[in-house]
């Protein structure tokens, strides 16, 4: 039996953000997640959760989000559920580079695991074209300055 992963800043929720507005950082709760034999666990400030009983992991964009999440069905109590769990390192940016993939690899002895990487890569292509949009701005404004001296 494999010892159990640890996973520190995971953002947990219970339904896929369907509309960016200014509560979403309040409807998600950042935590621990131990994957450990044929569960996992997820303990935040407010929430624990066991999850067994996994019937898929799904790793893409789910919703109306950018960053890519790790969508686990599970059963309890015979009653379907579902979690979103994303890498909220660095801000949540983490995730856009590889971390919340590298979660939903460590997940996927637990079930059927599918991987959605066109939108993922989609969004990850986004943000680099916004950050090198911004750098570029930088240089600019720096350059402008100098030639004003």
């Amino acid at each position: 039996m494999d010892p159990p992963r640890t996973f520190d800043g995971i953002w947990y929720r219970t339904r896929p953000v369907t509309e960016s507005t200014r509560a979403d950082p309040f409807i998600r709760e950042r935590g621990r997640l131990v994957v450990e034999g044929d569960a996992i666990h997820f303990e935040g400030p407010k929430t624990r959760v066991v999850m067994r009983g996994i019937e898929a992991v799904e790793y893409g964009v789910h919703g109306s989000m950018t960053n890519p999440s790790v969508h686990v069905r599970y059963r309890e109590d015979g009653e379907a559920r579902s979690a979103w769990l994303t890498d909220g390192g660095l801000g949540g940016y983490a995730g856009m580079f590889g971390g919340t993939r590298r979660l939903a690899q460590a997940l996927s002895h637990l079930g059927p695991t599918t991987f959605e990487d066109a939108a993922a890569g989609a969004s990850q292509k986004r943000l680099a074209m916004i950050l090198g949009g911004l750098v570029l701005l930088f240089l600019l404004r720096v350059l402008r300055a100098l030639m004003e001296r």
